[in-house]
């Protein structure tokens, strides 16, 4: 039954996965290896030709890349390493963002894409207030609105046009600590900040920027090319970091990134129902258990020893005699087919050979019979003795 429910199932999945149509899927991934619009494939692996005497690699935990260079392990130098991430929130706590600070301070260079970010990054590049539009991001339906990005290059802004999701994201500058010279880009106009730097380190609201459909519009590689030119090329190493949540926002399991594939998602979807079925119906099929019943008891042998100690109680030692005998005379009648009408040595001579016993023995017990039926008196010692002679014979 199993084996015939995994072929069915597997069954099921190729027909579900070659019968569907392929779709292209708009959903917001910031994925190193994603190649839908809005992975960032394209972005990880352009590193190698803007940075190219420097060691590429893709991260998995920030903060322990972070300590790692701050503790300068074997992987990594104090300084020189560049780290870029691209995530939808970016939310560091305050003993995080000590360690951050530390490794800017040792001579690295830090760059952030992010819509949301803490509080503590907000005080430090002394941005107010961060207006999200977070159902615009979360819609996973394609949107062909235009967005205009700017980016300072050589003194000035030039401007790229990406027609994709609408971009609301921009920073809201404190107007006592507003530094035009740190806005590294904007969006739609100057009040707009959407790209601020603070010495080597760098945040930005348009994680966008760094996707495979930014990139692959008109010159739009420009734009990507200038923003990180912020950073020297003797870089050492650059590692690159893509997770769609960062820090306390809720972060995507591996198995939630699994059940986003539509096959697999219908592969265990189609499982779990036959998963139920299958115990639904074994369930049923079962044999209930055979409770254990008791071994049978010979109750004629039961009544026979009861009547026994009855009439060994009463001292009636020869009709107790009798009783035994007779009883014995019955089981040879019955199991042996032998007459028993007379007890003679033919009879001697038969029970010998039914039994396999010596002729000797068979005549002796005969005779031993025979006394006991005719004397009158028959004590205690001679009922135990033919017990235990009529026990041995049969």
């Amino acid at each position: 039954m199993i084996k015939k429910g995994a072929i069915l199932l597997l069954l099921l999945v190729l027909f579900f996965s070659c019968s569907q149509e392929k779709k292209t899927n708009w959903s917001i991934a910031l994925d190193s290896k994603s190649k839908d619009p809005y992975g960032c494939y394209i972005a990880y692996n352009s590193l190698s030709s803007i940075f190219p005497n420097s060691d590429i690699y893709t991260g998995t935990n920030f903060i322990t890349h972070i300590d790692d260079i701050v503790n300068q392990t074997e992987s990594f130098s104090p300084k020189n390493n560049l780290t870029i991430f691209v995530t939808q929130n970016f939310i560091l706590k305050e003993e995080e963002f000590d360690k951050v600070q530390s490794y800017l301070a040792m001579g690295n260079y830090l760059l952030v894409l992010s819509n949301n970010y803490s509080k503590n990054i907000s005080t430090y590049f002394q941005v107010t207030e961060m207006p999200i539009f977070e159902n615009q991001f979360s819609s996973t339906i394609y949107q062909p609105d235009t967005n205009n990005f700017s980016i300072r290059f050589n003194k000035k802004y030039e401007s790229y046009q990406f027609i994709g999701r609408f971009n609301e994201f921009v920073f809201e500058r404190d107007t006592l600590y507003s530094d035009s010279l740190n806005t590294v880009g904007y969006a739609g106009n100057e009040h707009l900040p959407n790209i601020i730097r603070s010495g080597n380190f760098i945040i930005a609201r348009n994680p966008l920027a760094f996707t495979n459909h930014f990139l692959l519009q008109k010159n739009n590689r420009e734009y990507y090319e200038k923003l990180l030119s912020y950073f020297p090329l003797q870089t050492k190493t650059v590692t690159f970091f893509s997770k769609k949540k960062f820090g306390n926002a809720e972060s995507d399991s591996e198995i939630s990134k699994l059940l986003q594939i539509p096959a697999i998602r219908y592969a265990f979807l189609i499982f779990i129902a036959l998963l139920i079925i299958y115990t639904l119906f074994e369930s049923k099929r079962r044999q209930k258990i055979i409770p254990i019943l008791p071994i049978n008891t010979n109750s004629s042998l039961e009544f026979a020893e009861t009547i026994g100690m009855l009439y060994y109680n009463k001292k009636d030692n020869s009709n107790l005699a009798e009783k035994m005998i007779s009883y014995y005379l019955e089981h040879l009648r019955s199991k042996y087919n032998i007459k028993t009408n007379e007890l003679n040595d033919a009879f001697a001579v038969v029970l010998a050979r039914k039994l396999n016993h010596p002729e000797a023995v068979a005549k002796a017990f005969v005779g031993y019979l025979n006394y006991i039926r005719s004397t009158n008196e028959v004590s205690d010692n001679d009922i135990q003795h033919l017990y235990h002679q009529l026990k041995k014979l049969v």
